[in-house]
């Protein structure tokens, strides 16, 4: 049974997770206030401590080690709240409550986390939410201040604005996430729940659904892409929307309900189990899914001690993606193992996923899938012209 990890920040817990048992794990020692976020392949951990404080781990199997060296510097009233990776690890956005600059870039270098330039026009307000895109071409960044909404486009290591879609928030946006197979981006603002579609060059307004609670905070997709989660103000503090093509429809409560204001929510890679981070004790409650039920998990042994405002989950620690790889063996023009480019591409969208070489003595290839929606791969030659394999369908 391979083991996945989840940490939960404000209330500082670190588990191991294999089925449906959660196990308290040494604890790094460090107060989370806000963000806390896994990087793709799961081998670093950032959270955010209020003040000045972002503290980066390195994961080794189930312990946990603060990097000192070249850690992020922040002002000392920044505040950061909100943090991401992107998918290829490379890249570290954090966003700040208080002081300009709201908004922070690192580009990572091994251990070390090196500042980026801002942006052409960097937010001017409170950073509520921050992604960046599966194909880590777009940073997305939600404030609690008009524009509400920027997007950011990467060239290298440079971000510049670019045009929003003709319909967005009208308020304060709390949140920005996308479905792992960069089809559908969603902001939350107030009740409300803003649905976009990728249409090969931008995200275009697909619907706005209400959003299930009294005011939305934060929202995941399922790693399948199949389900829509927000957590927020109100009860029933967690809503779950089925999607079916591209609607989205309201499913049934849990059966037992967060017992408060919910402040952070996340799927497993599994999509499988839902987690929801709440204001009241026990702070952390934990569904599991069958087909388009939820139902309620016995709490861990060992709880948080209070209220959790960010929950980190990080893949299995065998796989760095959620679904079985792409694999295949690439061979020359004498039908022998041979090193080549490879590059996987979501096929809805024609947006590359991973571009990797060869094994040069056995031509073996595994490029990572983060849904189960079709791929094709293309096969760069070095003197005949590409391959490409269509309809490729990642393993579940």
């Amino acid at each position: 049974m391979s083991t996945a990890h989840l940490y939960l920040g404000g209330g500082t817990k670190w588990y191991s997770h294999a089925a449906d048992v959660f196990t308290a794990l040494t604890d790094p020692g460090f107060a989370v206030s806000g963000c806390a976020a896994f990087s793709t392949a799961g081998a670093y951990l950032v959270t955010g401590s209020g003040g000045s404080n972002i503290f980066i781990f390195k994961r080794t199997a189930d312990a946990l080690s603060k990097l000192t060296v070249n850690a992020p510097d922040l002002t000392t009233t920044s505040f950061p709240t909100v943090a991401a990776f992107s998918r290829d690890d490379t890249y570290l956005a954090v966003g700040c409550s208080s002081t300009s600059p709201y908004l922070h870039i690192y580009k990572r270098s091994g251990d070390q986390f090196f500042k980026l330039a801002l942006p052409d026009v960097p937010p001017t307000s409170a950073v509520q939410g921050v992604r960046f895109s599966p194909d880590g071409n777009l940073l997305v960044v939600t404030t609690a201040s008009s524009p509400y909404l920027y997007i950011y486009t990467r060239t290298g290591d440079a971000f510049a604005q670019t045009s929003n879609p003709a319909t967005v928030p009208a308020a304060s946006t709390k949140s920005v996430f996308f479905s792992p197979d960069g089809v559908y981006m969603a902001l939350l603002s107030g009740t409300s729940i803003f649905v976009y579609k990728w249409n090969g060059s931008a995200y275009a307004h697909l619907s706005t659904l209400a959003g299930g609670v009294s005011t939305t905070v934060i929202g995941a997709f399922s790693a399948d892409t199949n389900y829509l989660s927000v957590a927020g103000v109100g009860s029933p503090y967690v809503a779950t929307f089925k999607r079916t093509g591209d609607s989205f429809s309201a499913l049934g409560n849990p059966d037992v309900l967060p017992t408060g204001s919910a402040n952070s929510v996340a799927w497993s890679n599994d999509s499988v189990h839902l987690y929801v981070g709440h204001a009241n004790s026990p702070y952390i409650t934990i569904y599991r899914r069958s087909a388009d039920t939820f139902a309620k998990l016995a709490n861990p042994a060992s709880l948080p001690g209070a209220a959790v405002t960010g929950i980190a989950v990080n893949p299995p620690a065998n796989t760095v993606n959620a679904f079985g790889p792409l694999s295949g063996i690439t061979r020359d023009e004498n039908d022998d193992p041979a090193a080549m480019t490879v590059r996987s591409h979501l096929k809805s969208t024609g947006n590359p996923v991973e571009t990797i070489t060869s094994d040069p003595t056995t031509g073996e290839y595994q490029l990572s899938a983060y849904s189960l929606s079709e791929h094709y791969i293309v096969i760069f030659h070095p003197t005949e012209n590409a391959q490409i394999l269509d309809h490729m369908i990642p393993i579940a």
